[in-house]
């Protein structure tokens, strides 16, 4: 199969994110293992919010971590990087005013002036349109957001719905020439931390407890036999695995479990995934990256250092993601979903996930309606 090209747009973003994503396996490193060890942050946060990076953005800025060797998770933007810095926004749009050649990021004392960008992060630009093509113009809510329209205004107003993917660049806080006093101490919190300090029976026990808690919120048939193997089976809806003893660390144990209960998620009566892909097709390589990075977010939720198993699918993984610009974003998202319903307990989340659906659904319905009277009405015209 020939390798997708990018055009632009939404296409030239997924590829540059493939891109990005292949050069690092192509180097030997799993852009979605945490590149440093728990006791620290356990995600790419932004440093002006606190926020925790999600799903691709995660993999994104773990890549600029691993390339780039911060000591920092800590990311935020150029505009960010002002405010924390406190140059007013006013003084910010001299700035960026072009023809303003004497006000630069180096006058204002801008702490990332002649600093180049180390990563991106991507977010989707909702717009809701009404007949006459001018914009649906969209209520905010307390923390500034937009509420967008009902299922009911949709259909009232018989508005459709577009959605852009764009990009932002980011900085890790580490490119910062200096930063305020007053985040200093945010900044020693987010630092390298090397171990968490615990006995080796604490250190047991806590791992223990992790996978107990897993397997009983989902409950998850899973049965450990004194073998070599661990595996889930979708016909019989189990897992086996090796003794816990058997594991060469705790570590080793978590992650098997997360990673086969990743597949157990996939099942027709959960998540839905294709599990028909047999050992060494593209369907097959593309549900163990859905597992291993799932895994791998449930680990960091976990504050557990996550690492790949199974180097021999790095290969299949590199076919898959070379083949198709969208599998890497694909993956995520559904390693995002796989992880989120173990956390949440599978249950809660599928009756949760129903009521979007239903709410969607009726969205969906409506926006389908208001293509149909557009093109009749073009037609009849």
């Amino acid at each position: 199969m020939a390798k997708a090209k990018a055009k632009g747009g939404a296409a030239a973003i997924y590829q540059r994110v493939t891109d990005t994503i292949v050069r690092l396996l192509e180097q030997g490193t799993v852009p979605w293992e945490k590149p440093w060890h728990a006791g620290g942050v356990q995600a790419p946060k932004n440093f002006q919010t606190d926020r925790t990076y999600e799903g691709i953005n995660s993999l994104l800025l773990n890549c600029a971590q691993l390339e780039n060797n911060f000591k920092t998770p800590y990311f935020l933007t150029f505009n960010q990087a002002a405010a924390v810095a406190g140059i007013s926004p006013d003084l910010m749009k001299q700035v960026k005013d072009r023809k303003n050649t004497d006000v630069t990021p180096a006058s204002v004392n801008h702490p990332l002036a002649g600093t180049k960008s180390c990563g991106f992060v991507m977010y989707p630009v909702i717009t809701y349109r009404k007949p006459d093509g001018s914009q649906w113009k969209c209520k905010k809510d307390s923390s500034g957001r937009d509420i967008f329209p009902s299922t009911d205004e949709i259909k009232q107003h018989q508005l459709r719905k577009s959605i852009i993917t764009k990009t932002t660049p980011v900085w890790n806080i580490d490119q910062m020439s200096y930063i305020p006093e007053k985040y200093q101490e945010m900044r020693k919190v987010g630092a390298y931390t090397p171990t968490i300090t615990e006995t080796k029976g604490e250190h047991d026990q806590r791992f223990e407890d992790v996978v107990q808690a897993l397997i009983s919120k989902n409950d998850i048939d899973i049965n450990f036999i004194s073998g070599d193997q661990a595996y889930y089976s979708p016909g019989p809806d189990h897992i086996v695995s090796p003794l816990p003893e058997q594991y060469k660390s705790r570590e080793h144990y978590l992650q098997t479990v997360a990673h086969e209960s990743m597949h157990w998620t996939g099942h027709p009566s959960r998540l839905e995934r294709d599990m028909t892909g047999r050992f060494g097709s593209e369907s097959y390589a593309f549900e163990e990256l859905v597992a291993e990075i799932g895994a791998a977010y449930f680990c960091s939720h976990n504050g557990v250092q996550s690492f790949t198993q199974h180097a021999a699918y790095v290969e299949s993984w590199l076919q898959v993601l070379k083949n198709d610009p969208q599998a890497i974003m694909k993956a995520s998202k559904l390693a995002e979903k796989a992880c989120d319903s173990l956390l949440m307990g599978v249950e809660p989340y599928l009756a949760q996930e129903k009521t979007k659906e239903e709410r969607y659904s009726a969205e969906r319905d409506a926006l389908k309606q208001n293509y149909n009277n557009s093109n009749e009405n073009q037609l009849e015209r």
